[in-house]
């Protein structure tokens, strides 16, 4: 890592308040002004993380509610609030 990489890493604000600085909260959803993937889905970078970014949508459940349950889903939409199986999680 280079010293000038080093010092912006360690520069950053914690990661939970650069993500809730990049949600834009309305009634209803809420919507991700921060990178998204050619998809669509918001993501994040989390250093220390192997893949580097994790989804918008699995962080702030793991935020607001907690671990992710093992085979479970996080809900993408912010009307749903309990994790479900891939099959549910995708409506």
């Amino acid at each position: 890592m280079t010293i000038t990489r080093a010092v912006r890493l360690s520069a950053r604000k914690p990661i939970v308040e650069r993500f809730w600085a990049k949600v834009q909260k309305a009634t209803g959803c809420w919507a991700w002004t921060g990178v998204k993937t050619p998809d669509g889905y918001g993501r994040i970078y989390l250093p220390g993380r192997q893949a580097g970014y994790i989804y918008a949508h699995r962080f702030a459940y793991e935020a607001v509610v907690g671990p992710i349950p093992a085979g479970m889903q996080p809900p993408i939409r912010t009307s749903k609030v309990e994790a479900t199986t891939s099959k549910r999680g995708a409506s």
